[in-house]
């Protein structure tokens, strides 16, 4: 479960990038952390904090719910 989990958070931050036309450097930058620590995050390696999660979708200007439909 714990893998589907984050699959479907690493499918959804690479979504939100790509349709944003970021680079992993740029978004990683921004959300104060090295790109090799966000990389992890979209190859489902990793699974961000809240925090974490928190300041990629005030990046996006979305909230953690919407972030969050459709992950199951």
């Amino acid at each position: 479960m714990k893998s589907l989990y984050r699959k479907n958070i690493a499918r959804r931050l690479t979504e939100l990038r790509e349709t944003n036309k970021k680079k992993q450097e740029e978004v990683a930058v921004s959300i104060g952390m090295k790109r090799p620590a966000y990389a992890a995050y979209e190859e489902g390696r990793a699974e961000p904090s809240i925090v974490t999660l928190r300041n990629i979708c005030r990046l996006y200007k979305i909230t953690v719910d919407s972030f969050l439909e459709g992950i199951d």
